[in-house]
């Protein structure tokens, strides 16, 4: 190729790269970002994460500092019990628009289920001050105070909320449900959660949201009372309205917990033995929901070398976002979708460091460091294949007890979509602890400490 044809082409190349510069930039011009967020946040509103998450991801690509995007990322991933996430996005947030009340108050939520207490209520109150106003601003205020041990000052707060919205039925409801023990039929408030109870199923359909929230309060109230028939007839009708706003099949659990079994195998174990973080910092409680998890982590962070750090799901985030998991046994990792990508790719062996790495930011004095993630169950073998040395505890509490106590949780998010059906809870129970015995022939003898709610609860010294 002579001279002048190479300056030919590298001209054409040149003009080429400018008129798809300029279409990028008039792309960028004609795009309506308000009618795109719009419909993202409409499918936020309805469940549709996944959906709501590719919009949002899509806006940023073009437009990093599109604030309400960066906003909706956070909620987003806080609604798919990603809290670690959507820290840093309501953090952006924060940092660009301080006086933001909502943006305080969503980082006040994600630090507060992080067990960051310190932290979520500096923002809280940050919310609380900008917003005073804001009875859903007063409410959070009123649940991290209650959750300090501050009753009197809680009851205060959630009175104010009251006061502020006395037309709406959700102060109240948490009121009862979180701090006022109900005596009688008598009590004020117990009689006008049932003049609400009244109003609204007028129009049940278009108060079954209210309705949700009331009948578990109602619920909660009439077992206060002694009033267990009707208590359970109560939250069974929150749960039937709560069951039909989410999909959910538990075949799709029990699949899930096969493919688990499929993956991993005493060979597979040993593939990692020299790959692993040798850190025995890590200590992992294992248990289903209202089994005694939170009582024992209590129990272990009093100890003067331990912390806890509540539920974390720090561990998942790095294998479901980062982790390049290989098939093993003919099957794909079985938290990865067909195609799925990791975002700054890590290998198996850096991930335990990694995790270790955010705990000891989390606590740098403390030598064992717990976390009580639900979750755990579903990812303990590879937490004792990446960190060989950590410590591992299993609660167990008499099934009855430990699946009502779930089914009179109303829980905000549908973390737990099983709790609100008896048959999908006992399902539940019978998937995990089948998956749990299996996962025990995977581990040494004396790695799983197994401890019993009643034995704790009976006999506490001791087992303390």
């Amino acid at each position: 190729m002579n001279r002048h044809q190479r300056r030919k082409d590298e001209a054409a190349k040149r003009k080429s790269q400018d008129e798809n510069a300029a279409s990028s930039e008039n792309a960028k011009s004609v795009v309506d970002y308000d009618a795109l967020f719009a419909q993202g946040k409409a499918f936020c509103d309805e469940g549709e994460f996944d959906k709501a998450l590719e919009i949002f991801a899509g806006i940023l690509r073009i437009k990093p500092d599109h604030f309400p995007s960066i906003e909706g990322m956070g909620i987003v991933m806080g609604c798919k019990g990603k809290p670690e996430r959507a820290q840093k996005y309501f953090e952006v947030i924060v940092e660009h628009q301080p006086d933001y009340a909502v943006a305080h108050s969503n980082l006040g939520e994600v630090l507060m289920r992080l067990d960051h207490f310190e932290k979520a209520e500096a923002h809280i109150k940050k919310a609380y001050d900008l917003d005073p106003d804001n009875f859903e601003h007063v409410l959070q205020y009123a649940e991290i105070t209650m959750a300090k041990g501050d009753l009197d000052k809680a009851r205060v707060l959630y009175t104010d909320a009251m006061q502020k919205e006395p037309e709406k039925v959700g102060p109240l409801c948490r009121f009862i449900s979180n701090i006022h023990k109900v005596k009688d039929i008598s009590d004020e408030y117990y009689q006008k959660l049932l003049a609400f109870e009244n109003e609204f199923e007028k129009d049940f359909d278009e108060h079954s949201d209210e309705l949700n929230l009331l009948y578990s309060a109602k619920a909660k109230a009439l077992n206060d009372m002694g009033e267990y028939d009707d208590a359970f007839n109560s939250q069974m009708k929150s749960s039937e309205i709560k069951r039909k706003q989410f999909e959910y099949s538990p075949h799709d659990t029990e699949a899930e917990f096969n493919s688990l079994k499929r993956y991993f195998t005493p060979g597979v174990i040993e593939k990692y033995r020299n790959l692993a973080c040798e850190s025995d910092k890590p200590v992992f409680i294992v248990g289903m929901p209202r089994s005694g998890t939170t009582l024992l982590e209590q129990i272990l962070h009093s100890h003067s070398k331990i912390v806890g750090i509540g539920e974390s799901a720090k561990f998942v985030d790095l294998i479901t976002s980062h982790g390049v998991m290989p098939k093993e046994n003919g099957e794909r990792f079985p938290y990865h979708e067909d195609g799925f990508k990791a975002e700054e790719p890590m290998l198996p062996e850096q991930i335990g460091q990694a995790y270790v790495d955010y705990i000891t930011e989390r606590a740098p004095n403390a030598e064992r460091i717990v976390n009580k993630a639900i979750t755990n169950v579903a990812y303990v073998v590879l937490q004792k294949m990446l960190l060989p040395n950590a410590r591992f505890i299993h609660i167990r509490r008499n099934p009855l007890d430990s699946a009502m106590s779930t089914y009179f949780q109303n829980f905000r998010t549908t973390s737990q979509p099983y709790s609100y059906d008896m048959r999908e809870l006992g399902l539940q129970y019978y998937y995990y602890y089948d998956l749990f015995e299996y996962l025990e022939t995977l581990f040494d003898d004396g790695a799983m400490l197994e401890v019993r709610y009643e034995d704790l609860i009976n006999d506490f010294d001791h087992q303390a």
